[in-house]
């Protein structure tokens, strides 16, 4: 059985009350076990199965979970430059909506690039708008300095600079509203 297909049978469990300890801890072993070996189309059902496991898992069993969301984010950024648009924003929607850590914050960096290329394939606006969403949940929600220092390095193009001229660093105060100003399009002017 496929990491997704086991997800799928723990979550029928979990619905109905059953307590399969054996089952639950033996797939989610095998689903750790097998994330490195995925296709990126693999990656996003299989975090949004164990996912769905979420919602029916008593809060004190889903810690378990925490190994398998880490090694799926592992597996997505090995094969990120596999990832399509639909496969991308599936992993997004999957991540935002259950607010799984997608952590430490600068492994944010490859999804925006890899989106930046993708972005194109989007089927319509609102596939677009929805992934753009989703990402903006786990920038939120990741959100610290070093991921501010780190944007203010890259060349996404995205216009993100901390203030302060001559070589100096602006102060996380000014980083934060430069980066605000940016993502809402005001502060061009300087």
């Amino acid at each position: 059985a496929t990491p997704a297909e086991l997800a799928k049978i723990i979550h029928s469990f979990a619905k109905v009350g059953r307590n399969a300890t054996v089952l639950f801890e033996l797939s989610v072993d095998y689903a750790v076990e097998k994330t490195g070996f995925m296709q990126p189309h693999e990656i996003a059902a299989s975090a949004f199965a164990f996912g769905q496991i979420r919602e029916v898992m008593p809060s004190e069993r889903l810690s378990v979970l925490d190994a398998v969301f880490e090694r799926l984010k592992k597996a997505c950024l090995y094969q990120m430059r596999n990832f399509t648009f639909r496969d991308l924003s599936s992993l997004l929607q999957t991540y935002a909506r259950w607010r799984i850590p997608f952590s430490p914050p600068g492994d944010l960096l490859p999804v925006i690039e890899r989106l930046s290329v993708v972005r194109l394939e989007a089927d319509s606006a609102e596939a677009l708008v929805g992934a753009l969403f989703s990402l903006s949940v786990l920038v939120r929600s990741n959100l610290d300095m070093s991921l501010v220092e780190r944007l203010d390095r890259t060349s996404l193009g995205l216009g993100l600079q901390a203030e302060g001229g001559d070589g100096e660093r602006g102060t996380s105060e000014e980083s934060r509203q430069s980066v605000s100003a940016s993502a809402v399009g005001e502060g061009e002017g300087g």
